[in-house]
């Protein structure tokens, strides 16, 4: 199954595309007014925004599991550009691994530089 919203919905012939359509505005459609009707719209966060993500790819699952998604490209990016950002995420880890930063005084003084000042993270 695609990845992106846009790929989703041009992988589907032309009356599963009106279908979805109307089905993801239905629901996103009852989803605000319901949100409008309990708490307003003055409080919309960033929840909301995830529940109506969520409601294209439930949608986008019903598709699927239909079978009625057309052959897509299975990647989006090229096998070098893949290297690529694998490497970069490999070099950002190193960083992790061995990070090249100086302990503060704070939490040194915490660790007891050496020496048992009673302080401890386990319970």
């Amino acid at each position: 199954m695609p990845n992106d919203i846009r790929e989703i919905i041009n992988s589907l012939d032309e009356q599963d595309k009106q279908m979805f359509c109307q089905h993801r505005k239905e629901m996103r459609r009852s989803y605000l007014t319901a949100h409008n009707a309990i708490i307003g719209v003055q409080e919309w966060d960033a929840y909301d925004d995830a529940f109506m993500d969520i409601i294209d790819l439930k949608l986008a699952i019903l598709f699927d599991r239909a079978g009625r998604f057309e052959a897509v490209k299975d990647k989006t990016i090229d096998d070098a550009e893949i290297g690529r950002i694998e490497d970069e995420i490999r070099e950002a880890a190193k960083t992790f691994k061995n990070p090249n930063f100086e302990t503060s005084l704070a939490t040194a003084s915490m660790k007891g530089n050496g020496k048992d000042n009673g302080w401890t993270s386990k319970p």
